[in-house]
């Protein structure tokens, strides 16, 4: 059985601000929960820069986006 909140992932990949919150009351994630999502969430991130750095410019836009969404959250 896997981590569900690997699943939280698109709160930072995708959202950002008022519309990750909206993500999160609408999910009814606990505490405990979201920031293990925006763990999972920087793992990706951080994994992707080094992998496709050199080759995919479109995935380094993404990752980019997502670790600056995960850096800047102070959400608990």
């Amino acid at each position: 059985m896997g981590d569900p909140a690997c699943d939280l992932q698109p709160a930072w990949n995708v959202f950002a601000g008022d519309s990750r919150e909206r993500f999160r009351a609408e999910l009814a994630v606990d505490d405990a929960s979201w920031p293990c999502g925006r763990g999972w969430a920087l793992a990706q991130a951080v994994s992707g820069l080094a992998y496709y750095w050199d080759t995919n410019p479109g995935m380094i836009r993404q990752t980019s986006h997502a670790l600056t969404q995960v850096v800047a959250d102070r959400s608990p």
